[in-house]
């Protein structure tokens, strides 16, 4: 009697059994589309698309920016995203070793120099503690303001005198919404940013609803929350230090032209 080798689940299942990218890429050809015509559709860069097509997870950015690759592409070529994004999680650990949960890494603050308080008269002193209450006051109202309006867009534009709130008037982008397919409760995120010169910022939370969109100046910040997966647009990005759930950020191997366009989701 012959016996037949008994087959992971992972190798079961005819085209199910496919990598996530491999998936995607017959997908893609069988709607006879070209990996251009993708790239233009969902904003992101060819090279990415190969690497992702190819399951080359080392070439691609960190896990949290690739799944919301992946719900686009799946999206685009009928596929399941939930399936997809779950075939990559798997995939990822098997490939590298590490889970794709734990790939964003809290960066080390700097520490300051210490400054001596001899070098400084006693009387500023008495300046710098009420500057650090008023910091620190206004930090509070800010965080209870937020608590209790949670929907609200929590930004302010100085562009003009005349510009409108961000849900007056909206900007036009290119950037591409993602459905909300969603019925059940969700995570919310927090996204935090900081500027460093003019910067015209753009974001929207998973429903397609603008949380922020407007221009903000140097030495402004800007505090959102709400459910990923979200679409981003900064320009320059070089003026923007960004943390998603406290955790920062590196805009520059996604920036393009000094400007960033992208999807970002847990």
């Amino acid at each position: 009697m012959e016996v037949q080798p008994v087959k992971l689940p992972i190798e079961q299942g005819g085209y199910l059994s496919f990598r996530p990218g491999e998936r995607l890429k017959k997908a893609r050809e069988a709607k006879a589309l070209t990996l251009e015509q993708v790239s233009t559709t969902l904003k992101i860069l060819p090279r990415m698309l190969e690497a992702i097509e190819q399951d080359r997870y080392k070439d691609l950015p960190e896990p949290v920016f690739v799944r919301g690759y992946l719900r686009l592409y799946a999206d685009l070529v009928a596929l399941p995203a939930a399936d997809i994004v779950a075939r990559f999680d798997e995939y990822y650990t098997a490939d590298t070793g590490k889970s794709p949960q734990s790939q964003i890494q809290s960066q080390p603050l700097k520490r300051l120099p210490d400054i001596s308080p001899r070098r400084l008269p006693t009387v500023k002193w008495g300046a710098i503690g009420g500057i650090a209450l008023i910091i620190v006051l206004s930090f509070a109202s800010v965080a209870v303001w937020q608590s209790a309006l949670p929907q609200k867009v929590m930004a302010w534009f100085q562009n003009s005198p005349s510009t409108a709130p961000a849900s007056e008037t909206p900007v036009a982008t290119n950037t591409i919404n993602l459905p909300n397919t969603s019925t059940t409760q969700q995570a919310i995120d927090t996204l935090e940013l900081s500027f460093t010169a003019t910067t015209k910022v753009l974001i929207r939370d998973s429903s397609g609803k603008e949380l922020a969109n407007g221009e903000k100046v140097a030495g402004d910040t800007l505090k959102v929350t709400g459910e990923s997966p979200f679409a981003i647009e900064l320009n320059p990005a070089d003026a923007v230090q960004f943390r998603f759930n406290q955790s920062p950020i590196d805009l520059k191997p996604y920036t393009v032209n000094g400007v960033v366009n992208f999807r970002l989701s847990r």
